[in-house]
């Protein structure tokens, strides 16, 4: 998401708080809010914006501990998926599906229920200077960068947004006192609760280099 009245570009990577950021800043003037959602999930790679613009905007992102981000992921395509008429639409049976297996079955089975996307690989991907590219038959990534080199001037974390936002208001200049908005929340039970070992290593293996770039654990809240 592009900002040209605040100078700032908001990579809002699925199931990171991104919902309560548009909250805040508002829709980008000029355009309406179907526009808005049209561009709202697109990696730095895919901006429609001036180069010179974006290496002189303050650029930035939030990202989220894996394992709880794919409880998020999971909860809220259940609901999204049968209030939706064009999830309805384009999954037909797979929503109604998806409501009668569990979470360890769902992770176990991403591709064969059509939620291996983009959506649910990692975070780095999406504002790192470098892709990663995932093999979907083989359910790994063959290529990854050597080196990572983040292509955004600030990441925070879900764990920590109210700081983190504070940190973004004052980089923008907004004056404003409102408390952080946080919409399109999930509401579940503690994450490692969903888990079985095989889930816990199928996340692991998925989100590796977030894990270890992110020094994200297993059971921290």
């Amino acid at each position: 998401m592009i900002w040209y009245n605040y100078k700032c570009v908001h990579i809002h990577i699925p199931r990171t708080g991104g919902s309560s950021i548009i909250k805040m800043l508002g829709i980008p003037p000029g355009k309406d809010f179907i526009e808005m959602r049209r561009g709202e999930h697109r990696t730095i790679h895919h901006l429609n914006i001036d180069s010179a613009k974006l290496e002189s905007y303050f650029k930035f992102a939030f990202v989220r501990n894996p394992w709880e981000k794919m409880v998020s992921h999971f909860e809220w395509r259940k609901k999204r998926d049968l209030e939706s008429p064009m999830s309805m639409k384009v999954k037909g049976n797979k929503a109604n599906w998806l409501h009668s297996v569990d979470f360890t079955y769902w992770i176990k089975n991403l591709k064969k229920m059509d939620y291996d996307n983009l959506h649910t690989r990692n975070q780095l991907d999406w504002i790192c200077t470098e892709r990663w590219i995932w093999d979907l038959d083989k359910q790994i990534y063959i290529y990854r960068p050597n080196r990572i080199k983040l292509k955004v001037d600030f990441v925070g974390r879900v764990e920590t947004m109210e700081k983190d936002w504070k940190y973004i208001k004052e980089k923008l200049n907004i004056k404003s006192d409102w408390p952080l908005a946080r919409v399109r929340k999930t509401h579940h039970l503690p994450y490692w609760k969903y888990y079985d070992d095989e889930c816990v290593e199928i996340v692991k293996n998925r989100y590796e280099d977030d894990i270890n770039f992110f020094n994200y654990k297993f059971g921290e809240v």
